[in-house]
């Protein structure tokens, strides 16, 4: 029998006020891409990079953005942003920052909050990026490529008419396979794959891998497994369909968006999905005192109460 894995340890990457979202690694897996909304809560969320290890983030963005991905040559990161006509420009730049550049724009599903595109997913060759996008309003949300070099769209997936749709893409580290979340009705998303031909045609009908609800789905560098987020935490399961879910424990019961290094010493970076409730101090006394923090930390603190002393 194979030796016993070595227990995974979890340490923290960032902790800074307010929301951290979206992490997409580089390709050698030294640094992370990922949303934060920034240092103070009117500030508009965008794009950050840090390495791993000490250091702060460098903002690459100048206005709102989510859903990073980068890219595999490593000269870009995709995002969207909120366009004024509902609709989600899909932007390019460089991991330094610099010029941001249009490359098309996509409608998500209106009405499912839930349903929202996701991550974005770029193919093995840099020339189209998954998108999810309701191109009818009569149909599902579906899964779609989109061409950085023209802007054409060429459909992946077909949902049945009578589910909410398809998001969050995660194409195989070869290119020829595509993951994603098919959502039967609100919040109830389930993993399926589908394989694909080199130059990204579906080959045959989309296979359901978990039926339980699950989001986020992120593969192995050998591409044999699947990483995502279901109840409880993070969950590995053959690309396959083989066997079984495996929980990875030391996540935590409240892990989800996982992405996972193609290279480089083996990482996985995710998300502790928990608010950032934090308790707040006034003092009354003073005529237009502004509130500040007493309790704070990237996790929870709520309900205070007061010594009976004060």
């Amino acid at each position: 029998p194979p030796p016993p894995a070595a227990p995974l340890i979890a340490v923290p990457f960032t902790t800074y006020p307010g929301v951290e979202s979206g992490p997409t690694f580089s390709p050698d897996g030294s640094q992370v891409a990922f949303v934060w909304s920034g240092e103070k809560p009117p500030d508009t969320a965008g794009i950050y990079v840090k390495r791993i290890g000490p250091g702060p983030p460098l903002r690459i963005t100048t206005g709102p953005g989510f859903g990073p991905a980068w890219s595999p040559d490593g000269q870009f990161i995709a995002f969207l942003r909120p366009l004024a006509n509902r609709k989600l420009g899909v932007f390019l730049i460089p991991p330094l920052g610099g010029p941001e550049r249009q490359v098309g724009e996509i409608r998500p599903d209106p009405g499912a909050a839930s349903l929202t595109p996701g991550n974005l997913t770029w193919s093995a060759d840099c020339k189209g990026l998954v998108v999810a996008e309701v191109a009818n309003p009569s149909e599902p949300q579906a899964l779609l490529v989109l061409s950085v070099e023209t802007g054409e769209k060429k459909r992946l997936t077909t949902p049945p008419p009578l589910l909410r749709g398809d998001a969050s893409p995660a194409l195989s580290p070869d290119g020829r396979r595509l993951a994603f979340n098919r959502f039967a009705a609100r919040g109830v998303g389930q993993l399926y794959v589908l394989d694909l031909s080199a130059d990204l045609r579906p080959q045959g009908e989309p296979v359901r891998l978990h039926p339980e609800s699950s989001s986020r789905p992120a593969w192995t560098p050998d591409g044999r497994e699947i990483v995502f987020a279901s109840r409880g935490g993070l969950w590995r399961i053959a690309a396959s369909g083989a066997g079984k879910p495996q929980a990875l424990g030391a996540v935590g019961q409240d892990g989800s968006q996982p992405a996972i290094a193609r290279a480089g010493p083996p990482r996985l970076v995710y998300v502790r999905q928990s608010t950032d409730q934090n308790i707040w101090r006034l003092d009354l006394s003073q005529p237009g005192a502004q509130a500040s923090p007493f309790a704070a930390s990237t996790r929870r603190e709520w309900t205070p109460q007061f010594s009976p002393d004060g």
